[in-house]
């Protein structure tokens, strides 16, 4: 018995590919990248294959390429697809501020408690990554922190990529993330500034710390390389694919460099840009074409798949209709990561989208699955078989096939849109009050212990 599926073919070929690679290699070396910081550039000119020049450094193809090698083994970007399941995974958003109530659909600046119900109906879903709210409502130098608390008190995979600005504030959340027995990244700081910039400041907290005074382990920094096209970065094809990937090594290579411990990711995304509004845009289906472009090229290079975004809203014709076809056209690319689930068109998450966003993901996993084939000569002995009968319902083969109908939860079970979210927010409220995380008591103390320190210390 096989099974059969379908995929996306065409795109980007081989030869395409090999030059898109060979491009990148020659920017890293020829064009480089700016990093303003003295120290920084005199540490990294001590390394074979590196060769600083005013702020620019710039990498040797050998380098660069003993890299990628690296980069296969340990790559601590959370959209790509996961290595170890073969299931199709949802992604938070990356930590907007806002929250839509699940029964008044009012978006509202979300409160402690807001993100507690976030954290518990992802972690139900048994989803990984960012949190899915950056907690605001609590005095601004814990912003950071009592979003990583209140996601290690509700989660053993949401919250891993919390944001620092300062030394102290990052060792807080390392000793946190420790202390919980979490799998690192606990703090990860993107630093790829388009065109071809690194961004110093967060270099620094790594360089600064070379000597261990502090407990970083568990930070993380790389790229997250954001490029937009025709406004930091070339308009057409190849040349955005090109800077990209090249900001993108370059953001894993240096911290490396600078501290070899340190987690680092490698990856890029970006942005088309509206040349008429001046504002960044994901416009239809251009946008489409260009993630798969960017799926193909970061495959090839680095032999990752990343994910498919949510990239439409819920409550219109024209949103439902681009949100469909972005995570079908994913999908069928290879992407078994979907981000951003649970996200609203307006900048929140939202409990209820999350419910709809993940019977939507149940829909295209099936699809996916395939079908299988049965051996041959199966299929004439049953119809000869059914002739008999003049039908096949009451065949063993019929009577013992379970397979053939995914049962819908939602969408093909509720004509009514409105009748469907509502079975959507009831079926939030039962996950949230169903959700059963244990940590140990001690933990807790110890959390609760550090997060008093730093609402003492960092306050100053």
């Amino acid at each position: 018995m096989e099974n059969v599926n379908y995929f996306l073919s065409g795109g980007l070929v081989e030869s395409q590919l090999k030059k898109i690679y060979k491009e990148t290699l020659l920017v890293l070396e020829k064009v480089g990248v700016e990093i303003n910081h003295e120290g920084i550039l005199k540490l990294l000119s001590t390394y074979k294959g590196i060769k600083v020049d005013g702020n620019r450094v710039y990498y040797s193809t050998d380098i660069v390429e003993k890299f990628i090698q690296k980069i296969k083994s340990q790559n601590a970007e959370y959209s790509y697809n996961r290595h170890n399941t073969s299931r199709f995974t949802m992604v938070p958003p990356y930590m907007p501020l806002n929250y839509m109530d699940i029964d008044t659909e009012e978006t509202r600046l979300a409160t402690a408690e807001d993100l507690k119900n976030a954290v518990k109906i992802c972690d139900a879903y048994q989803m990984y990554g960012p949190s899915p709210i950056h907690l605001q409502t609590v005095p601004q130098h814990l912003h950071q922190i009592a979003t990583f608390k209140i996601c290690i008190e509700n989660s053993q995979m949401i919250g891993g990529y919390t944001l620092a600005s300062s030394m102290e504030e990052a060792e807080y959340m390392c000793l946190m993330g420790q202390i919980a027995g979490r799998e690192p990244p606990y703090v990860t700081l993107e630093i790829p500034i388009s065109p071809l910039r690194l961004n110093f400041h967060a270099l620094e907290l790594i360089y600064n710390n070379r000597i261990k005074k502090h407990n970083l382990k568990g930070i993380c920094l790389g790229g997250g390389a954001v490029p937009m096209a025709g406004a930091t970065a070339p308009i057409f094809f190849p040349g955005m694919l090109i800077q990209g990937m090249a900001e993108a090594l370059a953001a894993y290579i240096t911290p490396k460099l600078i501290d070899p411990e340190v987690y680092s990711y490698c990856s890029f995304g970006g942005f088309l840009f509206d040349l008429k509004k001046m504002t960044p845009s994901f416009p239809f289906p251009e946008s489409i074409l260009y993630c798969n472009a960017v799926r193909q090229v970061i495959n090839y290079v680095i032999g990752e798949m990343m994910g498919v975004a949510f990239g439409g809203t819920i409550d219109n014709i024209q949103g439902m209709f681009k949100l469909g076809f972005s995570l079908a056209v994913g999908a069928l690319a290879g992407a078994k990561t979907f981000l951003s689930a649970g996200a609203t068109s307006g900048g929140a998450f939202s409990p209820v989208h999350l419910v709809i966003h993940s019977d939507i993901v149940s829909h295209v996993e099936k699809f996916m699955q395939g079908f299988e084939v049965k051996e041959e000569g199966l299929s004439f002995q049953t119809i000869q078989e059914g002739i008999v009968s003049g039908m096949f319902l009451d065949h063993p083969s019929t009577l013992e096939y379970r397979k053939i109908y995914l049962e819908p939860k939602l969408f093909f079970k509720y004509e009514n849109f409105l009748q469907l979210k509502e079975e959507a927010k009831k079926i939030a409220k039962e996950k949230i009050a169903q959700h059963n995380f244990y940590l140990e008591e001690k933990i807790k103390k110890e959390l609760d212990r550090i997060y008093q320190e730093a609402s003492d210390k960092l306050v100053s």
